[in-house]
């Protein structure tokens, strides 16, 4: 026993070392993620897009029974969950920024210009910021965007949101949905030529998130933030890290809704 007991003290010791770097390592990717998500403002991303579908569905559309579409309800949230989402999210982005170069990332999270539009969404997504938007919005309308502006903020929509990346996401919370309605509800029961159907229909209703982007988005967000911070960051984006680092992104949030997804149906 002895023995034993020395040899497992000696194995504990000897691995020790690659214990703590993997640790460290571990936390740097988890530490490199939170920045990106902060600089980014991506809490937002990852958890408005089931804030919309609870929104819809609150409305009842498959006329559900008020018992079955509270049930329903309930279960959405808890597998959606904002907190969970953001737990998923943190650890799949990090797992993923592990293979790209960090050192870069590092570099492009250190400049000014990142840091000054980091600014400005946290602006724009804060109770103050309300108040900014609405103001804005009418300064927007009595002197519209010149060209070189909207030029500026259409290649910056087009580099950091790849086109279809946000719908991709969408569909995949709606499928979960309803097969999780089809599962739960006695009066339902979606075929696959149904299912295909309602996807085909959702995907023509759904906006141009590029496009809405351009148009709506950036220039309310960045309104009185100079064009120079915006080209600075839009040539990290269209660089190679940038196009990596943008992919990672959007990969990780569909596979956060996947997880969420599975959490879903393993709760009807």
């Amino acid at each position: 026993m002895k023995h034993l007991c020395t040899l497992v003290t000696a194995l504990v010791l000897g691995f020790a070392p690659f214990l703590t770097h993997g640790q460290s390592a571990k936390t740097h990717e988890y530490q490199l993620a939170e920045k990106v998500i902060g600089q980014l403002s991506l809490i937002n991303r990852v958890e408005q897009l089931p804030e919309n579908f609870v929104e819809q569905f609150e409305q009842n559309p498959f006329r559900l029974s008020e018992k079955v579409n509270q049930k329903w309800l309930e279960a959405f949230k808890e597998a959606y969950n904002k907190k969970r989402l953001m737990q998923d999210y943190r650890s799949i982005l990090a797992d993923k920024l592990n293979k790209l170069p960090a050192n870069k990332i590092n570099e492009w999270l250190k400049q000014t210009s990142t840091q000054e539009l980091a600014q400005a969404r946290e602006q724009h997504h804060s109770l103050q910021g309300k108040r900014k938007q609405i103001v804005a919005m009418y300064e927007l309308e009595q002197d519209s965007l010149s060209q070189n502006r909207k030029e500026l903020l259409s290649n910056y929509a087009e580099a950091i949101l790849p086109a279809g990346a946000l719908m991709e996401s969408s569909i995949i919370v709606f499928h979960s949905v309803l097969k999780s309605i089809d599962k739960l509800s006695d009066n339902i029961n979606f075929t696959d030529v149904q299912i295909n159907q309602l996807t085909a229909n959702f995907r023509q209703q759904e906006p141009d998130y590029v496009q809405q982007m351009k148009d709506k988005k950036l220039p309310v967000v960045f309104f009185g933030v100079s064009s120079n911070p915006i080209e600075q960051s839009l040539h990290f984006w269209q660089s190679q890290t940038g196009q990596l680092l943008t992919e990672a992104i959007y990969a990780s949030l569909q596979q956060t809704y996947k997880q969420a997804a599975e959490r879903l149906a393993d709760h009807i």
